[in-house]
């Protein structure tokens, strides 16, 4: 099982982090966006870093923030369940 974070209490002004994390909480993939872009659009850049880590990836866990069109693609591109 992995799990999507957007990381808030950042120390630096204009940027965002987004993780992706097992759930034991070791990471897997990091990405870093600017702070105006969507959590949901910065989420595509980790589906192919996580693709390419974890070929046994079934379930991702995410917030309401990583919905509409990031949602559509993990279920029909990669196979992946999504639970919010």
């Amino acid at each position: 099982m992995l799990i999507l974070l957007e990381c808030s209490g950042k120390n630096i002004n204009g940027r965002k982090r987004h993780l992706a994390v097992y759930s034991l909480g070791l990471p897997i993939a990091i990405s870093v966006s600017a702070a105006d872009v969507h959590d949901s659009m910065g989420g595509y850049d980790l589906l192919w870093r996580i693709e390419t880590v974890s070929s046994r990836m079934k379930l991702i866990r995410t917030d309401k923030a990583y919905r509409g069109g990031f949602t559509d693609i993990v279920e029909k591109y990669y196979k992946w369940n999504i639970e919010k």
